[in-house]
């Protein structure tokens, strides 16, 4: 079963990704703050990371680096103001695919499609 850590402050968005994800047989785990996910990095391991851009304790794209040298998994930055610069920051820095905020079930769907294949 493929393990998942979505990081973002908003309870909404990680009750409804969570859901999503849990339906196709993904399990979840949910943090709020850059510093709630690093401590479930430390004792979890996971195959994929969504990981909101703009939260209380920072900024993910700064984070990037960081959490792939922590742990080998992919990451889906979720954000609501990208545009092409950060973007392109973001993948150099390892990021491995988009969402963009508001988002539909379906890209949610295609990404656990993939993640089940990987």
């Amino acid at each position: 079963m493929s393990k998942v850590l979505i990081i973002d402050d908003q309870e909404d968005i990680c009750f409804l990704l969570s859901n999503i994800l849990k339906r196709n047989g993904v399990s979840c785990d949910t943090a709020h703050t850059l510093a709630q996910g690093y401590s479930l990095l430390e004792t979890h391991q996971y195959d994929c990371i969504f990981l909101d851009n703009n939260l209380p304790d920072g900024f993910g794209i700064d984070n990037i680096e960081k959490i792939k040298k922590q742990s080998i998994t992919k990451v889906i930055m979720i954000t609501a103001f990208a545009n092409e610069v950060i973007e392109t920051s973001a993948r150099l820095k390892g990021v491995d695919d988009f969402i963009h905020k508001p988002f539909k079930i379906l890209s949610i769907q295609n990404i656990v499609e993939a993640l089940l294949r990987a």
